[in-house]
């Protein structure tokens, strides 16, 4: 192919002649497909106009360089930001006060976080283990999942709720194995079928908790176990039907199932279904129980004499929090509890990190496609309600992972006169620069305005250091 060669005067070229030699310079993309038709057909996919690739990564970049700027502006004394619903002209600084009051809470709520990451760790161990035996790349996908996962966070404060709102850089997606996914999605079920559970019982629906209970299973029939204990729910209980079509129990109108496979003491399969049934008037638990023909706890109806409607708020948190458990969590958790009450004769079950490696095989395979929590009757398909509207978010630093615990990179507290190593809490620190700046404009914890020149900060700063 013969090359193209072309001169161009550079002081006779106009952005046009610019754009056009930018154009020769790029060749034509060579495609072997033949010439379209000139008249395609319209309901064809072919024929259709096809958007264009869209680079996210630009997006991103666009993002993190807005945010770097934000954060960089809030360390300057005298900086302002505009408040989004009230269009007023606000400082840092004001805001530093209310950021730094939780700031202490932020610093002493790491236990929780630490521990989860902790067991996170342990299991992405485990599954890296599990792979350098088997050679399957599925346990080393959850590996890198978990082990990649909640290292890092962005930390915005939210003025409208006064709190920390964190977006963290990478999430395992795993509620089986990561704890604080786990929490999550049992947050997400509480916030879409409380509000539902309240406006049941304010109508007069019975909700009665109950455990479901069947013969534990030696190892090898986890799988058999799980899809039986669902199956005869529905059949015995939920879906059973009298000789005549009527239906056995026509007071359930609906249930909310969450099913837990836990090892027992003498590492046998403890599955069992964590139900909430919406009744309408009395259910009969001679009934239920002649049905199931197995074992089953029912606790009397939630909220039953209790007229405060926070109380019975409580009363059914409490209730969506013992069935939406996870199993990591519980399980280990529940380990630890029942290991300091054991007496000699029965050992404390095994946590999960405690599991073999044919037993983590197992529930893994058995839970692979299985779905653990399940809605019937009235609670099947329930709307998730719209999220909650944080507000106006000031981004003010970082939460990572280093050396075994999460720490806190917060500069907009650091730009507060003293060091956070000192003894002084991050509020009292803003208080004392407060003090110092005695300025027009501060309405006691008031704003700074556009008016007040940057100078006067760095006078009252100096006279502030002078004390």
């Amino acid at each position: 192919m013969q090359a193209l060669s072309f001169a161009v005067d550079p002081l006779d070229l106009t952005p046009a002649g610019i754009e056009a030699v930018a154009r020769l310079a790029v060749p034509e993309p060579i495609s072997s497909s033949p010439a379209p038709d000139e008249s395609p057909d319209v309901m064809s996919a072919a024929a259709r106009p096809v958007a264009a690739a869209f680079d996210y990564r630009y997006t991103q970049e666009r993002l993190e360089l807005q945010l770097d700027c934000e954060l960089e502006e809030s360390q300057q004394a005298g900086a302002v930001f505009r408040d989004e619903q009230s269009g007023e002209t606000i400082s840092y600084a004001y805001w530093a006060q209310a950021a730094a009051a939780v700031y202490d809470q932020l610093e002493l709520d790491v236990s929780g976080p630490n521990f989860r990451m902790a067991v996170r760790q342990k299991m992405a161990e485990r599954f890296q283990d599990l792979h350098a035996k088997t050679g399957m790349l599925r346990y080393l996908r959850l590996a890198e999942r978990l082990e990649g996962a909640r290292k890092s966070s962005r930390l915005f404060y939210s003025t409208k709720h006064n709190k920390f709102v964190k977006r963290w850089d990478q999430k395992a997606g795993l509620n089986l194995y990561c704890p604080d996914d786990a929490r999550s999605n049992a947050k997400r079920l509480d916030r879409r079928y409380r509000p539902f559970l309240l406006e049941c019982h304010k109508a007069g629906y019975r909700l009665q908790y109950a455990v479901l209970t069947t013969p534990s299973r030696a190892p090898g029939d986890l799988k058999k176990m799980q899809r039986m204990q669902f199956r005869r729910l529905r059949r015995r209980i939920l879906k059973a039907q009298h000789p005549d079509g009527s239906p056995v129990f026509p007071e359930i109108k609906g249930a909310l199932v969450v099913q837990e496979s836990p090892l027992g003491w003498n590492r046998d399969w403890h599955a069992h279904l964590n139900v909430l049934f919406v009744v309408d008037g009395y259910l009969d638990f001679g009934k239920l129980r002649s049905h199931w023909k197995d074992h089953l706890h029912i606790d009397p109806p939630l909220g039953r004499g209790l007229e405060d409607p926070a109380a019975v708020d409580r009363c059914i948190g409490n209730a969506l929090r013992e069935i939406i458990k996870y199993a990591v969590t519980a399980v280990s958790a529940k380990s630890e509890m029942k290991a300091a009450a054991a007496d000699g004769d029965r050992p404390a079950p095994p946590g999960m990190l405690e599991w073999t490696d044919q037993e983590l095989v197992e529930y893994d395979s058995a839970n692979r496609g299985h779905h653990r929590t399940r809605t019937y009757g009235c609670l099947r398909g329930v709307e998730m309600p719209p999220r909650e509207d944080p507000g106006q978010l000031i981004f003010v630093g970082w939460r990572q992972w280093r050396a075994g615990g999460y720490v806190h990179d917060l500069p907009l507290l650091r730009s507060i006169p003293g060091k956070i190593s000192t003894r002084q809490s991050a509020e009292e620190r803003w208080r004392a620069m407060l003090e110092g700046l005695a300025l027009p404009g501060i309405r006691g914890a008031g704003t700074l305005g556009d008016t007040i020149p940057r100078d006067a900060l760095h006078r009252s700063l100096e006279q502030l250091q002078k004390m």
